[in-house]
């Protein structure tokens, strides 16, 4: 069942049911974080990535589990995620914000797309990510993008809910076995 907040400028966010599925995978983002983030944000009027530095309310209150990374060969799969994703043994930091993605769906109303803690670094979508078509030459030019920002980046084991255990793989061998899965339909997702 989907949930609405008010947001700063009074517009309305729209957490729908896909997206609170999605945040199993960001377990340090509850509901009411949401809402206290929905509070200070007035967000872009194009699907954007935003940050809301949280530290005066509540300190570093979660991990960044996005972390460098110089190893491009460990992946796992996230909790409720259909592809594995690059991870690292590196340790998360301590972070106070939280990355929030919107998007305008009508004048006064927003969709939150997903929500994760941050260290203020801009994310990009996985190379397998359901919203890149390989099949274009924008999708090809965005999957290279991603390959290259996920090769030196991974998301911390020690901060990450995953389902089952790590393996070794590469970038090319994930794309070819799960790379077919785009929707068109389907919203971005990080």
């Amino acid at each position: 069942m989907e949930t609405t907040f008010i947001l700063a400028n009074g517009a309305n966010l729209i957490v729908p049911e896909i997206t609170i599925e999605h945040l199993l995978a960001h377990p340090e983002v509850t509901m009411e974080l949401i809402e206290l983030s929905a509070s200070l944000l007035t967000p872009p009027n194009t699907q954007q990535t935003s940050y809301i530095d949280l530290f005066d309310y509540l300190g570093n209150w979660g991990l960044c589990s996005l972390v460098r990374t110089n190893s491009a060969n460990l992946f796992a799969f996230r909790r409720n995620r259909k592809a594995p994703t690059h991870v690292s043994k590196e340790s998360s930091n301590p972070a106070s914000k939280i990355a929030m993605v919107t998007k305008p769906v009508e004048k006064t109303h927003y969709e939150l797309i997903t929500a994760y803690c941050s260290d203020g670094t801009l994310s990009t979508l996985e190379p397998i990510s359901l919203g890149i078509d390989p099949q274009t030459e924008l999708g090809l030019r965005m999957r290279n993008q991603c390959i290259d920002f996920w090769s030196c980046h991974a998301l911390s084991l020690d901060s990450t809910p995953i389902d089952g255990d790590s393996f070794e793989s590469t970038w090319e061998e994930i794309i070819t076995k799960y790379g077919s899965i785009f929707h068109p339909n389907q919203p971005v997702i990080l």
